[in-house]
């Protein structure tokens, strides 16, 4: 399947759920792509010419792009916009008319745009040697654990965005679609989050597995019997001993973050 191919199909139906243009050649994914607001799904694998990832539409929930050897992703930026977690619904509020609205009004404004917070768990695995900066780096291979800032309430949290760079030493590549599994540890025990089988990925070849989660299902757990004062996150895989799990990342996701990414008029 070539690209020019493949184009108008996308463009003529909006009710794409999933699309896996694997093994294409294009270098870049056509900007008609961010127009699907129903997909969650896109597969990119053994995509070797692929440069730069696309702006995601904020329906996504998995992207997989492994073994794309041409990815530029020393450029990926997860605070850009539709990169890391589905965008929230803008509500432009003009600030002119604060002064001459009752308060109540202006609270009810507020309630909303809680309600506009990015609350979709979003998983990504790409072709990737390098963390991104913009997680804060661990000095343990899988163990994650997110230190909550003094100056971030518990009211200001949004979510927990974590990264793990992961190589398999399988060979051939598909003798184990390696099973991953995230773990929540709090004050009372553990908690699996996140389970899922990974593309296969070419031996050696290092790759990045980032997931973000929001605060609202975990929120209970992390404060129960504890001070909130520490999160953990532990990354695992049982299923062979073919995959190494390098280093992570991790950040603690505020509201303030997600205003400097979308601007103002959040």
């Amino acid at each position: 399947m070539n690209i020019e191919r493949w184009i108008p199909g996308v463009v003529c139906n909006s009710n794409f759920h999933k699309t896996d243009p694997t093994r294409n050649n294009f270098v870049t994914l056509p900007s008609c792509i961010s127009k699907l607001t129903k997909l969650e799904l896109l597969i990119l694998n053994l995509c070797k010419k692929l440069q730069r990832l696309p702006e995601l539409p904020s329906s996504m929930q998995q992207l997989d792009a492994s073994n794309c050897t041409s990815l530029e992703t020393s450029k990926f930026n997860p605070s850009k916009p539709r990169s890391l977690f589905a965008s929230p619904a803008k509500l432009h509020f003009p600030r002119e008319l604060k002064g001459h609205l009752p308060r109540e009004l202006i609270g009810l404004f507020e309630n909303m745009q809680e309600l506009c917070l990015p609350k979709t768990r979003f998983g990504m695995f790409i072709t990737g040697s390098e963390i991104p900066s913009w997680f804060v780096p661990r000095k343990s291979v899988s163990f994650a654990k997110i230190a909550v800032p003094h100056n971030c309430p518990v009211n200001e949290w949004v979510g927990f965005a974590l990264c793990f760079l992961l190589v398999s030493y399988a060979v051939p590549p598909e003798a184990c679609r390696h099973e991953v599994d995230c773990y929540l540890f709090g004050p009372n025990g553990k908690k699996i989050i996140s389970s899922r089988n990974l593309l296969p990925m070419e031996p050696c070849c290092p790759h990045l597995y980032s997931l973000y989660l929001s605060i609202d299902k975990y929120r209970d757990m992390i404060y129960e019997g504890g001070d909130g004062s520490e999160v953990e996150f532990v990354q695992k895989s049982y299923c062979c001993q073919s995959l190494g799990i390098v280093r992570c990342g991790c950040r603690l996701v505020c509201k303030q973050d997600v205003q400097d990414i979308y601007g103002n008029n959040f």
